[in-house]
């Protein structure tokens, strides 16, 4: 599964589990260190979407060690944001819908695995049986 979506800062491309963002322009890479970043899927907490109007729209891959922006400008500086104008709020939104789905396929699959050790916990607990 491959998507993409791309705004004024760079663009976001969904390959497989992985989010990448990448910067071409020299404008671009005034606020940003690297020119390609990867984002696993499972580390993304959520994805903040602001919409666009008289002032650029943006969406943010929170990670553990990325906060939300609290404006346009904080936005600009951070590696994990695509922002763009008004014009592509749809586009934005089925992006971070399309990466939202793909967040909730890793968590019921991991939820799934962690469900199975439970269980098994639970039943050697009921027959009495203890560790030394």
């Amino acid at each position: 599964m491959s998507s993409n979506f791309k705004g004024l800062n760079g663009e976001a491309v969904l390959i497989e589990n992985n989010i990448i963002i990448k910067r071409n322009g020299s404008i671009e890479q005034i606020f940003h260190n690297k020119c390609v970043k990867k984002i696993p899927i499972e580390r993304i907490n959520i994805i903040h979407y602001k919409k666009g109007s008289l002032i650029n729209g943006y969406i943010c891959f929170v990670t553990e060690d990325v906060l939300i922006p609290q404006n346009i400008i904080e936005a600009l500086k951070n590696d994990n944001v695509i922002v763009f104008r008004m014009n592509k709020n749809k586009e934005a939104l089925l992006f971070k819908m399309k990466v939202e789905k793909l967040m909730n396929y890793f968590n019921y699959t991991d939820s799934k695995k962690y469900k199975c050790v439970d269980d098994a916990v639970s039943q050697i607990n009921s027959v009495g049986w203890k560790s030394k």
